[in-house]
């Protein structure tokens, strides 16, 4: 527990939901079949306090239910959900609706106590993931409509913003701080390396780009992958033609906000609720993720259904136009189900999942390396060999492109060579080392890897290789002395060992291996 509550996990603060994780494997163990399904019940319930709530704040259980199906069954929620990782967007989405349940609640009648529950929710879900931080944003939107207790229209006036402001100071500075804490863990686990290597000019086009991408799946969710690499360039006219769209697009919105609020709060609940991800500041290799929707999707939703609940108005039978909306519901609430069957087919393991992301995104190195390890998982060598073979003869995007898939393949050979799964950690390590040759630490593991498995010539040769790239570790010169003592070499090893001891003095483990080594081999000792 005090692990989960204070450390973080690759550049975020997730108390909570690593905590979930710890009581997981303390109730079900580590298999992967309870903890999935502990990510479908979260999603369901997430789904059950989205209707409530929303039919709470509108009045409106039919519209309400559409926006609810929309999210529990469309395709660009599988990720979320069928991804055991993903447990922060299902449970930040579950405290997510809480607080927007909570927030209905207190306007109804506020009070203090009703605040408190309302800055309690945010706070869990601010703790499942950092993504909330937009989240006392959406709730000014929701001021505005369908609350009416904000007005933008004709003009937006500082007497009626300061009190909605007022109440929310404790949640924008819980966001505020997590913001901090969170650009501090992130920068610490190098994750925003990709600023450094990726223009502003590229993030800004491709930040535009995601957002239509992210409407087009919205309304057409086909070819899904778990990873969209990040690209080269785009032809100038595409950023162009995708920030007049957004920009008109919001410009509507604001002018129509008076007169149709629901479009007015669903646009930019999407567009401001996906800005933390959106890739201004990058923090990975993907341009674009499907998991990134989760929240996001549900502004297109809420103005797609009371937007599309005008329109048959025109009609003279009422009975018809009820009818009408209803079976378009239907329909479209089936066709996203289907193809979320689909979708979930493809997550049944690591080969399928990445070899359906090369077919629909295009090859790349980084999925064609997870595909890689995913057949190492499958005990499949002679395959992932050819796999991450493939992957480092591919072009990659950048240096912090090389830099991922290099940490990628260092860190599945550690955890094989720590499961005891010597060949796969000596072929994940190899693999590496042809991205970055002279990192030392990778050397050492590759060296004691092949100690293990008594190819000491070659770990010789590794170590030495080692000692080249970091000649003040001394864990390097131990390796030369062991790999030369089983190679029957004691003068070098013995001279290895001295070296080592030069380096850190009165190691015990060693001092003992060099007497051990003279009193064997006298003839060593000059």
């Amino acid at each position: 527990m005090r692990w989960a509550l204070t450390q973080p996990h690759h550049g975020n603060r997730i108390p909570l939901t690593l905590l979930s994780y710890v009581l997981g494997v303390e109730f079900f163990g580590a298999e992967p079949g309870p903890t999935l399904l502990v990510n479908a019940v979260l999603h369901g319930l997430a789904t059950l306090l989205l209707f409530a709530a929303l039919t709470r704040m509108t009045g409106a259980p039919g519209r309400s239910a559409f926006v609810a199906g929309v999210f529990a069954v469309h395709p660009l929620h599988v990720e979320s959900v069928a991804w055991a990782s993903e447990r922060k967007d299902v449970l930040c989405g579950l405290f997510w609706m809480a607080t927007l349940w909570t927030y209905a609640r207190f306007v109804e009648r506020p009070s203090v106590a009703r605040n408190a529950s309302v800055c309690l929710a945010y706070l869990l879900a601010l703790a499942s993931k950092p993504m909330a931080i937009t989240l006392p944003f959406v709730l000014l939107l929701l001021d505005v409509w369908p609350l009416g207790r904000l007005r933008i229209a004709p003009h937006l006036r500082w007497m009626d913003l300061r009190p909605r402001l007022a109440e929310k100071l404790p949640l924008f500075a819980m966001s505020f701080a997590v913001t901090l804490v969170t650009y501090g863990a992130q920068r610490a686990e190098g994750s925003l390396d990709a600023a450094q290597t990726l223009p502003l000019a590229l993030r800004i086009q491709n930040a535009v780009m995601s957002y239509v991408g992210y409407l087009e799946k919205a309304v057409w969710p086909a070819n899904l992958g778990v990873f969209y690499p990040f690209p080269d360039s785009y032809p100038i006219w595409q950023p162009l033609s995708a920030a007049l769209l957004l920009l008109t697009v919001s410009g509507l919105a604001l002018y129509t906000a008076g007169r149709r609020g629901y479009f007015f709060a669903g646009w930019f609940w999407f567009v401001g609720s996906l800005l933390p991800v959106i890739g201004l500041v990058q923090t990975g290799l993907h341009a674009m993720a499907d998991r990134f929707t989760y929240i996001p999707l549900i502004g297109v939703s809420i103005a797609l259904a009371w937007g599309i609940a005008e329109l048959p108005t025109a009609l003279r039978r009422r009975q018809t136009a009820v009818t009408l909306r209803v079976s378009a519901a239907l329909v479209a609430l089936g066709g996203l189900a289907f193809a979320s069957s689909l979708q979930v087919r493809h997550w049944r393991d690591g080969v399928s999942l990445f070899e359906h992301t090369l077919a629909v995104t295009g090859d790349n190195p980084t999925a064609r390396a997870n595909l890689g390890l995913a057949l190492l998982e499958q005990g499949r060598v002679d395959e992932a060999v050819r796999e991450l073979t493939a992957a480092f003869q591919l072009p990659v995007t950048g240096q912090q492109a090389r830099v991922a898939v290099f940490q990628t393949l260092h860190g599945a050979g550690r955890e094989q060579q720590q499961r005891g799964d010597l060949i796969p950690a000596i072929v994940l390590y190899r693999a590496a080392l042809a991205i970055q040759p002279d990192v030392a630490v990778l050397q050492l593991r590759l060296g004691h890897a092949l100690l293990a498995q008594r190819r000491a010539d070659e770990a010789q040769v590794v170590f030495l290789a080692a000692v080249e790239s970091d000649g003040h570790m001394a864990e390097a010169h131990a390796g030369v002395a062991q790999a030369a003592e089983a190679t029957d070499q004691p003068a070098l090893a013995a001279r290895y060992y001295r070296q080592a001891l030069q380096l850190r003095p009165g190691w015990p483990a060693i001092e003992q291996r060099l007497i051990m080594l003279l009193a064997l081999h006298p003839e060593a000792d000059d």
